[in-house]
């Protein structure tokens, strides 16, 4: 009997760092984004610094999962969004700038810039009308559709559409099923253990070979991410009691209104009314 595997999770934004970002490994990131993009030969990952410094004070630091560069210039930011939150795709679209621009050297034409491209790996679907695999986006004409620039492009892996490992299926559809699923697998599943690529990704993704300070700064964060999910759930939970809590003090206030309005009706004084149900006898001489 085989002794159980430990997996990190890939789908948090440190275990997809240690995996997609390990320059030891670079043939799992170019596996990844080849498979993404395949109109692109990736024969080479380099890897970049992931945070870009704000050029003016104020300003918000960009901290990427992943940069990298292929042997033709382009270049190629990946990110691993587990949380669904309000307002991401403008999130994304102030990120892209930046990077984007950081690509034309000074004294440079705007036509010597490369292609960017934004890899994002999401643990939810951007909006439930769309639950491909696979989903691009670019900035386009309104008339015609055409694409006004190919500097900047826009890739979605959403996970949840990988729903389960079948004979016959392609090799992204194995990965995002592998990345979505890492951390429950006792061992490599026999779906993906003939192939390579998955062999190796299991085993950088494996508590047992990961480095102690590497591991030591994913367990301290994972706790960090529950604690941060523990005070939001209760939060939530304390603004839906309060709300309940409110929405019944107000049934109530009803309540005593429509008993004071019939008592009123029968000739009840204003004592009397106030007596039998509390309200201010300024509301009682409303009624």
């Amino acid at each position: 009997m085989k002794t159980p595997r430990h997996f990190i999770d890939l789908t948090q934004d440190i275990g997809f760092k240690i995996a997609f970002g390990n320059p030891d490994h670079p043939e799992i990131t170019r596996g990844l984004i080849q498979a993404l993009i395949p109109e692109r030969e990736i024969k080479k990952v380099e890897f970049l610094n992931t945070e870009l410094i704000p050029e003016q004070d104020g300003d918000k630091r960009m901290n990427f999962d992943v940069r990298c560069i292929d042997r033709d210039g382009n270049s190629f930011v990946c990110e691993m969004q587990k949380v669904k939150y309000d307002f991401f795709p403008d999130r994304l679209m102030s990120y892209s700038g930046d990077p984007l621009k950081r690509l034309l050297k000074r004294g440079q034409s705007y036509d010597s810039i490369r292609p960017l491209y934004m890899v994002n790996v999401l643990d939810y679907y951007i909006d439930s009308d769309h639950c491909e695999l696979i989903r691009t986006a670019h900035v386009k004409f309104d008339d015609n559709n055409k694409i006004l620039s190919d500097k900047l492009n826009y890739v979605f892996l959403q996970l949840p559409a990988a729903k389960s490992l079948d004979v016959g299926q392609g090799f992204i559809e194995q990965l995002a099923f592998a990345i979505r699923n890492m951390k429950t697998f006792k061992d490599l599943p026999d779906e993906l253990a003939g192939n390579g690529y998955f062999n190796e990704l299991a085993d950088v993704a494996d508590r047992a070979y990961i480095r102690e300070e590497q591991l030591q700064l994913y367990d301290y964060m994972i706790r960090d991410e529950i604690q941060i999910k523990a005070e939001r759930d209760y939060a939530v939970r304390i603004a839906a009691e309060e709300a309940m809590r409110a929405g019944m003090k107000q049934g109530i206030e009803k309540e005593k209104v429509r008993i004071a309005l019939a008592l009123k009706s029968m000739g009840m004084s204003r004592e009397d009314i106030f007596k039998a149900t509390g309200l201010n006898p300024d509301i009682i001489d409303s009624l």
